[in-house]
């Protein structure tokens, strides 16, 4: 057990010191997909305009989707596992 929680915390540390790094990639995975929907969009005979309008919709309904869901793996739950 003990080994357990030294390898949770030794995992939540390095996501604390690396944040940033994690932070960065998320965003450019973000702007990855939106630039692909957008593409999808103008290749359906959408202007770019009205492309990234759209998709910029739909990453507003994704994101306030995810806002919704709860927070999951808090630093309480992995210590009580």
């Amino acid at each position: 057990m003990l080994r357990k929680v030294f390898s949770r915390l030794t995992h939540f540390f390095d996501y604390v010191l690396h944040r940033h790094d994690v932070e960065n990639g998320l965003q450019d995975e973000r702007r990855s997909g939106f630039e692909m929907m957008a593409e999808r969009h103008v290749k359906s005979g959408m202007s770019l305009a009205e492309a990234r309008g759209l998709t910029r919709i739909e990453f507003d309904g994704l994101d306030s989707e995810r806002k919704k869901r709860p927070i999951e793996g808090t630093l309480a739950d992995w210590a009580s596992s």
